[in-house]
């Protein structure tokens, strides 16, 4: 990847660390999943971190021995990053995961954070992402969904963005919500439209350097005749 690429990854991974611990609705004691999503022209940086309330792990799991614990949070880490799946133009993106370190986050005495980190590059011409988050499907959760577009990049539409029965727009970017159809993103984006500046400016020089050329004529030939 880029440098520059990985300066803006990072810069926007400790953004995104600190926005969940501070924003994110705790206090239901409720699962809450957070993808940060940033797109180039053929790479795809998907962020994801998910708070899941300790009483659901105590169900999954109520070993206490220590060497267990580490063979279970790997186990947790792998199975949730199955849980999150990439097509670009309707074919899969074959993701890598990117080491971040400690596994488990606690975020507060009542939950945990886990955060993975996973990126791909997306086949040439690629102009829709669906990205699907199948992690604790029958749990009642919150979800916030935040994108970012290279600059050279443009949102044709996306699912973020619902019709309302009054036929306004609203737009759940960046915002929790408690709604199970933000399980499935779909994104259509493509190049913003090329201007070409320059060549309007070249043409009204050259239309006043001809008017004033004129103008100079005209004027010199008038002098003569007098």
């Amino acid at each position: 990847m880029p440098t520059r690429w990985i300066q803006i990854s990072l810069a926007i991974y400790v953004l995104f660390f600190a926005g969940i611990v501070q924003s994110h609705p705790f206090g239901a004691e409720r699962v809450a999943h957070r993808i940060r999503i940033t797109v180039s022209e053929n790479h795809l940086l998907v962020d994801y971190q998910i708070a899941i309330p300790t009483r659901l792990l105590n169900r999954e799991n109520r070993s206490t021995n220590s060497a267990a614990e580490k063979q279970i949070q790997a186990k947790k880490m792998a199975s949730l990053r199955k849980g999150i799946s990439v097509r670009a133009n309707g074919k899969p993106v074959a993701l890598d995961s990117t080491d971040l370190g400690e596994a488990r986050v606690r975020a507060r005495s009542h939950s945990y954070l886990y955060e993975l980190r996973l990126e791909g590059a997306l086949p040439k011409n690629s102009h829709t992402l669906a990205i699907s988050n199948q992690n604790y499907p029958d749990e009642r959760a919150y979800f916030r969904t935040d994108l970012g577009l290279a600059q050279t990049l443009e949102v044709r539409s996306s699912s973020l963005h619902a019709k309302q029965s009054d036929g306004s727009i609203q737009d759940r970017t960046g915002r929790w919500w408690m709604d199970d159809d933000l399980r499935e993103f779909n994104l259509s984006f493509g190049p913003k439209p090329t201007r070409k500046p320059l060549r309007f400016a070249w043409l009204t020089g050259f239309l006043l350097a001809l008017g004033f050329g004129r103008f100079f004529l005209r004027k010199q030939r008038h002098a003569k005749d007098h």
